[in-house]
């Protein structure tokens, strides 16, 4: 399961590095062998660096041979943009498309992240992507 930020200072001190990193940086982070610079790289890209370019590099994670890379993009889009969520339906249609992933961390990722923006629609935010 994608790993969440706990109370400890090494993550704190990790997570403020990486969220300071350049877009092109944490592009490159998405893909590094520990899950917890990945979690990081991809809350970072949540927050700050939604954008379509980005959209698009994290779409075609979900397309990507591995499991890795379709885990974290999943996790990514549940979230993109937040609080805005600026390509909520367009996550939703890829999103979907991953249910019949035969790797139980992508599944439960891309369950997790249409729970994500499922849960904005029930509180009646208004989506234009």
């Amino acid at each position: 399961m994608i790993y969440l930020i706990k109370d400890n200072e090494f993550d704190k001190l990790v997570f403020r590095c990486i969220f300071r990193s350049s877009e092109s940086e944490i592009i490159k982070l998405l893909r590094n062998d520990d899950y917890r610079i990945r979690t990081f790289a991809a809350q970072t890209i949540q927050l700050k660096y939604a954008n379509k370019k980005n959209f698009d590099i994290v779409v075609e994670m979900l397309k990507s041979k591995n499991y890795r890379d379709r885990e974290i993009g999943a996790y990514i889009l549940g979230q993109f943009g937040t609080p805005e969520i600026p390509f909520a339906m367009k996550s939703l249609n890829e999103l979907n498309k991953l249910l019949d992933d035969k790797v139980f961390k992508v599944l439960t990722s891309g369950i997790c992240s249409i729970g994500h923006i499922l849960v904005y629609f029930s509180k009646g935010y208004k989506f234009y992507g």
